[in-house]
């Protein structure tokens, strides 16, 4: 009777472990109950305890079914495989070992053996995947734009996971985007924001290369154009804008000045003046006549200066003008007796 129980006791063990051994995909006990059973003796398989000194998985279940080079997995491994993947399969196990990853690797991966590879093969890191994928990528639009640069850990930086979807969805390929992402103009980095401006104005066919800060301060492209016809570069058109002299001035520029030049008049030759616009600051020197004052600016440069249609300041006064036209040289017998030439200009707009 003993013997019956034991026996029964046995096969109920075999049948409970042999259900569960083969619900892993590819292991099997396969053949009669005699060699199930020898196998688990050769385990070393207590039936009255139902414990293992060996771990069962360690039993060549099927030298026919399982890789020799998966004889030195564990039970606890070939389980965790599975649990990663509930359809994984021997071949992929070993394409997965080979490359050093492991069932912990693939959960990372979402269980997926192809992207836990093809990615492994790119250096690509799995807590990069999972703020893409947060951010509703796929895996491969992931790569696709880590590979061209947006691949930064701050989720703050210009070149992070967050920052590819902004420009996605702004509508930039990744190779615009990055493009644009490595461009900085007057010390601020470029965004959808900004980049879409650019595009807007590429697209009206005015050479904006070089002018990007003006697009950037809603100057728009006509206007850019009138600059470029007019002679300014981006540096002297950018300053007119800062000293609201641009707009602004547009008109009374291009009705009185051959050029202008962003330097102090006392800068140039006063034989080069003529005709040539600047903006001015200085103080009254002194009184020449009721319009015309002799001018001194900062870095103690001297400019005789006249005031159409109004009095001349008193001495000492702060001449701050936005635009004023060269009018060629003036020469004066200073009081020592030296003659001195410098040049002289009309205020046109203060």
């Amino acid at each position: 009777m003993l013997k019956t129980n034991v026996v029964r006791l046995r096969e109920w063990k075999l049948s409970a472990i042999a259900w569960f051994l083969i619900s892993l995909p590819g292991c099997s006990l396969i053949g009669d109950s005699s060699n199930d059973v020898k196998r688990l003796d050769n385990a070393g398989y207590d039936v009255t305890t139902g414990i293992f000194s060996t771990d069962p998985m360690t039993i060549k279940l099927d030298d026919q079914n399982l890789p020799a080079a998966l004889k030195d997995a564990t039970y606890d491994e070939l389980v965790a495989w599975r649990t990663a993947n509930t359809q994984i399969n021997f071949d992929e196990i070993l394409q997965l070992r080979s490359k050093n990853l492991t069932p912990a690797d693939l959960t990372l991966w979402r269980g997926d053996v192809s992207d836990a590879s093809y990615f492994y093969n790119r250096a690509y890191s799995p807590w990069l995947l999972i703020e893409y994928t947060n951010l509703n990528f796929s895996i491969r639009d992931a790569l696709i734009w880590r590979n061209v640069g947006f691949s930064e850990p701050d989720f703050a930086d210009q070149l992070s996971a967050k920052s590819a979807f902004e420009w996605r969805q702004a509508g930039f390929s990744p190779d615009l985007a990055r493009e644009y992402a490595n461009m900085n103009i007057a010390g601020e980095w470029i965004g959808p924001t900004e980049a879409t401006a650019l595009e807007s104005a590429k697209s009206s066919k005015v050479n904006i290369d070089g002018w990007e800060i003006l697009v950037l301060s809603d100057i728009k492209p006509d206007e850019i154009k009138q600059y470029q016809e007019f002679g300014l570069d981006p540096e002297t058109a950018y300053a007119m804008l800062e000293a609201n002299i641009l707009p602004a001035l547009m008109d009374d520029i291009k009705k009185n000045c051959r050029a202008f030049r962003w330097i102090d008049i006392s800068a140039d030759s006063p034989f080069d003046s003529k005709g040539t616009c600047y903006a001015y600051a200085g103080r009254v020197l002194q009184i020449i006549d009721q319009t015309t004052v002799l001018a001194e600016d900062g870095l103690g440069n001297t400019a005789k200066l006249s005031f159409s249609g109004s009095n001349a300041p008193a001495n000492g006064t702060l001449i701050v003008a936005r635009l004023i036209v060269g009018t060629g040289p003036y020469s004066y017998v200073a009081i020592l007796g030296n003659r001195e030439t410098i040049p002289s200009a009309k205020v046109l707009v203060l």
